[in-house]
């Protein structure tokens, strides 16, 4: 649970870096398949956590801790976590499955993180 401002500072730097180490995780993984399509779909997801890690950035620089932001940070987290449920149930290749499902549980562990943090936010 996030209990104050260095923590919650915290908590969306690591988020920002996650971002970033997915992203750089799909540009190898473009670089390693041959098929054309998943090629492209890799190149997509990389530019995608790449516009997630410079969103986050922005939320970091603003220092404004309202609920605003929070709300707006965790239908990102809630969209990719969606978005990666899906490719882990529609990935046929079995370690391309499992990344979709660790990238899925990552973006959990953050969505826990907003949902207690506007819960904190709600009860000041």
């Amino acid at each position: 649970m996030i209990t104050g401002i260095t923590e919650l500072e915290t908590a969306l730097f690591i988020m920002m870096e996650n971002e970033k180490k997915t992203a750089e995780l799909f540009n190898k993984a473009a670089e390693k398949v041959m098929d054309p399509g998943l090629k492209k779909l890799f190149k997509e997801l990389e530019q995608c956590s790449r516009n997630h890690h410079s969103q986050i950035y922005d939320f970091r620089k603003q220092k404004t801790w309202n609920g605003q932001w929070v709300k707006k940070l965790l239908c990102l987290e809630i969209e990719s976590h969606s978005f990666y449920n899906r490719m882990a149930a529609q990935a046929t290749d079995p370690s391309t499955r499992q990344l979709f499902k660790q990238l899925r549980d990552s973006k959990m562990r953050s969505i826990t993180l907003l949902q207690e943090e506007l819960e904190r936010q709600k009860k000041k």
